[in-house]
């Protein structure tokens, strides 16, 4: 009995229908995702319960957006809590980037960013530094260890929690101007 693995190891990318079907469903849930996030109609009379949305804001459907932005800008757009560096609100941040998965974040390879994750343990910080990131936002509500705090205060690193989701926290980011480093 052959299971969809099974089926990827015999056949490539090109010849396999499972591979397929999958880029283009990836490619098509980009597409409305990309859609949604720059379309007016996507915003409505609810827009005003999240905190951060700028109602006056229009995309003008271009990818250009501010040159640079504070820390206390994405801590306010973001209703974020400063869990430490409190002293460093006023570092410039240039884009931003939301993952769960520290080896997307490698890939990233930008500095003076934000980093917005849900997930919690020293890895982040660490990897965070290594890619010279100046700020982490962890969203949900999650909250930093004190191993992490210290590391994050050895480092240099502004730690703020936000209760917003992901999807949310990147989208109010993305609405007022601060793109991600692939654009």
């Amino acid at each position: 009995m052959f299971s969809f693995l099974s089926i990827g190891m015999f056949w490539g990318k090109e010849t396999n229908p499972l591979a397929q079907t999958a880029e283009k469903e990836y490619t098509i849930f980009n597409s409305i995702a990309n859609f949604l996030c720059n379309s007016p109609s996507y915003r409505g009379a609810d827009d005003s319960a999240i905190p951060g949305f700028n109602k006056d804001h229009q995309s003008s459907g271009n990818d250009e957006g501010t040159d640079t932005m504070t820390i206390d800008d994405v801590r306010r757009i973001l209703s974020a809590e400063v869990v430490c560096g409190a002293d460093r609100l006023d570092t410039e941040v240039h884009n931003a980037c939301g993952s769960d998965m520290m080896s997307d974040v490698l890939a990233f390879v930008k500095d003076q960013s934000v980093l917005l994750t849900g997930l919690v343990n020293p890895q982040v910080v660490r990897t965070a530094d290594m890619m010279d990131m100046v700020c982490i936002v962890f969203v949900r509500g999650k909250e930093p260890g004190t191993d992490m705090v210290e590391l994050a205060q050895e480092r240099g690193i502004v730690l703020m929690k936000t209760p917003l989701r992901m999807f949310t926290a990147c989208g109010l980011l993305y609405d007022n101007g601060l793109r991600g480093g692939a654009e």
